[in-house]
């Protein structure tokens, strides 16, 4: 909407259009950039769509793997570099070229819409998802201030500082960075100086390759070569890529289903397409209960059911 209104409701006397004139106007701009985002919504879901929709619903009213934004996270001085870059764009909005307004706009509501991913999972990891656009804002926010600085009135009380803002802030950045994440960098550097070291690059699975290929020939020796397999086990990963079965279904692992309806209608459907089931012993009670079957094995610490 403020780019709507920058870009299209001031006419050169200073009036203002109506709303309904400058939204159309802008609609009539550019419809071919609003057709393509509805084709890739589109596209996306004609890819993408989810049948099983209600379990994503679950995770949001569960709150699952929600958490709350710290007040020591580095992601509050983003907010200041928002408002300030916002408030700076309105200020030099007659200063600056009109271009580099919309792109300045964009680039704020861009750090907003991503900052949402980050809203409901907030681990301090998950600002490198963000990082790129957070450097742009950066850079942004210090060429708004040299502007600022620029038409400023008067003499200015430090003519060294005046100079050099843009450096002076840059430096002091990057050593609130630094001195921030310090203690995680210097140990992330220790831990690759020593694999480095060691010449080890990969670390070793807390389960034995030769404990999940043992398991992988117990269920061959029941299924043979099929290819129609899901495991319901901790381990369903590692046991799904030795023994090179194609994951199914649109949550792995299968952990990660939270309605309980919607993982017995998923299982109920493999079943009936014809595929094995390997079940810990474990877990076997809960899941046989909910699922119609006809057959079943019992291999070594695992029960395979099929149809």
């Amino acid at each position: 909407l403020t780019l709507c209104m920058i870009d299209t409701a001031m006419l050169p006397g200073g009036t203002v259009k109506t709303t309904l004139t400058a939204l159309g106007a802008f609609f009539r701009r550019n419809y071919p950039s609003l057709a393509l985002v509805l084709m890739g919504v589109l596209a996306h879901y004609l890819l993408f769509r989810n049948p099983d929709v209600q379990n994503d619903f679950s995770f949001v009213r569960l709150g699952i793997g929600f958490t709350k934004i710290k007040t020591t996270s580095f992601y509050w001085y983003v907010v200041a570099m928002v408002g300030l870059s916002f408030l700076l764009l309105l200020r030099l909005r007659a200063r600056v070229p009109r271009n580099y307004l919309a792109a300045g706009f964009c680039l704020i509501y861009l750090v907003i819409g991503n900052s949402l991913y980050f809203f409901g999972h907030s681990h301090e990891n998950a600002l490198i998802v963000l990082s790129a656009a957070l450097l742009l804002l950066f850079f942004l926010l210090l060429d708004l201030a040299g502007h600022a600085v620029a038409i400023g009135q008067g003499k200015p009380a430090n003519p060294f500082i005046h100079r050099n803002l843009v450096v002076i802030v840059s430096l002091v950045f990057i050593a609130s960075l630094t001195i921030w994440y310090g203690d995680r960098i210097a140990y992330k550097v220790t831990i690759q100086t020593q694999n480095a070291g060691k010449g080890q690059l990969v670390y070793p699975s807390e389960i034995p390759e030769q404990d999940v290929m043992r398991v992988i020939a117990d269920v061959k020796s029941v299924i043979g070569d099929n290819p129609k397999v899901y495991f319901i086990d901790d381990n369903d990963f590692l046991l799904g890529y030795y023994g090179g079965y194609a994951p199914v279904g649109y949550y792995n692992p299968w952990l990660s289903w939270v309605s309980k309806r919607g993982f017995n209608r998923f299982l109920q459907g493999l079943v009936d397409q014809g595929y094995y089931l390997v079940i810990d012993d474990a877990l076997a009670r809960y899941v046989l209960t909910y699922v119609k079957l006809q057959n079943q094995r019992k291999i070594p610490n695992y029960v395979v059911v099929w149809k």
